[in-house]
């Protein structure tokens, strides 16, 4: 299919990346998406994946449209379901998004690149 959304593919895919990651560290798997999954039957695969995935990690759901609400996926995200599922209601709001989910996640990143943004900041002005 040219045209469909897999989600549950998407999930099976982050939890076979997850075998690359620090074991000492917790690990975050976030879908973006555009769509919700294209025929009934997949939209059961994705509520698998994503329920396997939880087990082995923290869950989050970026919408990229207003069509795909919040409360549709919902029940594939990690608790508190609040603190995973978040709208981006226009595509050039996407970096403020990755932005927010940076600060939130992980403090460390953001810091990180607040240091590089200083730094590129710096041999400009030299």
């Amino acid at each position: 299919d040219r045209w469909t959304t897999n989600i549950g593919g998407a999930f099976r895919s982050m939890k076979g990346m997850l075998q690359f990651g620090r074991r000492d560290a917790p690990s975050v798997c976030m879908l973006w998406t555009d769509g919700r999954p294209s025929r009934p039957s997949s939209k059961y695969d994705a509520a698998l994946g994503a329920k396997d995935l939880r087990s082995s990690c923290r869950v989050m759901v970026v919408t990229m449209r207003p069509a795909v609400p919040k409360a549709y996926v919902a029940p594939w995200v990690s608790h508190p379901k609040s603190q995973n599922v978040m709208v981006v209601q226009h595509p050039n709001l996407m970096v403020s998004k990755v932005m927010d989910v940076n600060t939130f996640v992980c403090g460390k990143v953001q810091r990180f690149l607040d240091w590089t943004k200083a730094q590129n900041k710096t041999k400009t002005v030299r």
